[in-house]
């Protein structure tokens, strides 16, 4: 090769370079809010070819090196995406509008009940759970293609009001019997009678569930327990 076609070759290889750099520049752009024009920072913003990315300061601005035609992603939490195509044209620093997502949720009832009614008035309310037709219809799978989804099948729990009922009076008895074995413990333990024994069991205030599910040792200890606070009580009001 002579000297004039080295010559040509770097010409052209410098030609190239120079196109190339044409091409990259540093693209300048802020970010705000579509609805309240206020800056948004920490903002995301990708080159989708060369997956570069920056992100937007304080101020709303970002900075991000780009070329002529390339698509940017614009993202930010609570946001929709925005796209944009480079152009070199533009010269100025541009604004770019977020939209805010809007989320669809269903309708909430509020119902003026304190905590107690609240119990009582959800284990009587006739729910869409009642019926397992229901939970068949929000599924958009056939029950074959529901049961593969677990290696032991399908299995509906949802209780109707009738077996819920069932509940209730099954706990109330298991209660009515404990119930009389802690009263028997009581008797056992003190010489109380008649209003006085009635306020000392008021005084134990056991809740249900104890009585219900407590081991009659553990009933004997708490009864006795509560015997040596109320005789102490009892001693104390009478000296005042």
């Amino acid at each position: 090769m002579n000297i004039r076609n080295y010559v040509l070759f770097f010409l052209l290889l410098s030609f190239s370079w120079q196109v190339d750099a044409q091409k990259t520049f540093f693209f300048i752009g802020r970010i705000k809010d579509a609805q309240t024009h206020q800056v948004i920072t920490t903002a995301n913003i990708i080159n989708l070819k060369n997956n570069r990315g920056a992100m937007s300061n304080q101020l709303g601005y970002f900075m991000l090196q780009v070329n002529d035609k390339d698509y940017i992603k614009i993202s930010y939490v609570g946001y929709n995406n925005l796209y944009y195509q480079v152009d070199t044209q533009v010269t100025d620093t541009l604004d770019f509008y977020l939209r805010r997502k809007i989320f669809h949720i269903d309708e909430v009832e509020v119902f003026p009940w304190t905590k107690k009614e609240f119990k009582v008035q959800f284990v009587e309310m006739d729910t869409p759970l009642d019926s397992n037709e229901w939970l068949f219809n929000r599924i958009n799978l056939s029950v074959e293609e529901l049961k593969w989804l677990t290696p032991a099948g399908l299995t509906i729990n949802y209780k109707t009001r009738k077996e819920r009922q069932q509940i209730k009076v099954k706990a109330f008895k298991r209660w009515a019997k404990k119930d009389k074995v802690f009263r028997d413990i009581v008797k056992n333990l003190t010489d109380y009678q008649g209003l006085e024994l009635e306020v000392f069991i008021r005084y134990c205030n056991f809740n249900k569930s104890f009585i219900s599910y407590a081991r009659t040792y553990y009933l004997t200890e708490a009864v006795q327990k509560k015997y040596l606070e109320f005789e102490k009580k009892k001693v104390l009001e009478y000296n005042k």
